[in-house]
């Protein structure tokens, strides 16, 4: 089933195709080249963010069979879901308990690993051989590239998305 591309993937694809006419209009040999360069870059970082939202989408998804819910920090019983605010970014649910009429609020999913903040800890998830998972331990995102919490020492990943890390008991 086709379906139409993301906001952010079709921008990419627009100027890839600015790109590929600048290179048909090229006069000389190296303009033309740099112009195709250009879009064949376009073309990969369209492709890279199309397949990166595919990823947050299962990430998302797995393991759920029902809608999310949360229980009611005053009287601990089952919260419905009453919105969702959907972002290019994030998905912010609004609960509210059926029985009180509290609210809560939560982010669900996963981030696009290109908007994860420096020198905050995240969890990151990564595609391997051993399929889409999540890494066990904090990391932190350095200038240089990716570290470990806690030891500074660098890892070689290549993360798809992030998410605030919450401290595991």
């Amino acid at each position: 089933m086709l379906q139409r591309p993301s906001p952010r993937v079709s921008v990419y694809l627009d100027r890839a195709e600015l790109a590929r006419d600048e290179a048909r209009r090229a006069r000389d040999e190296n303009t033309r080249a740099f112009h195709e360069r250009q879009e064949a870059a376009w073309m990969n970082l369209a492709a890279t963010t199309a397949f990166a939202e595919r990823v947050d989408l299962f990430l998302h998804t797995i393991g759920r069979s029902s809608p999310p819910g949360d229980r009611c920090p005053d009287c601990h019983r089952f919260m419905r879901v009453a919105n969702i605010e959907a972002t290019a970014d994030e998905q912010i649910f609004t609960f509210m308990c059926m029985s009180c009429g509290a609210t809560a609020r939560r982010v669900v999913g996963w981030q696009p690993v290109t908007s994860a903040p420096v020198d905050c800890d995240v969890e990151l998830a990564v595609i391997d051989h051993e399929g889409p998972h999540a890494l066990v331990f904090p990391c932190r995102r350095a200038a240089t590239g990716w570290i470990k919490t806690g030891t500074n020492q660098a890892i070689d990943v290549r993360p798809t998305h992030w998410r605030p890390w919450c401290r595991r008991s």
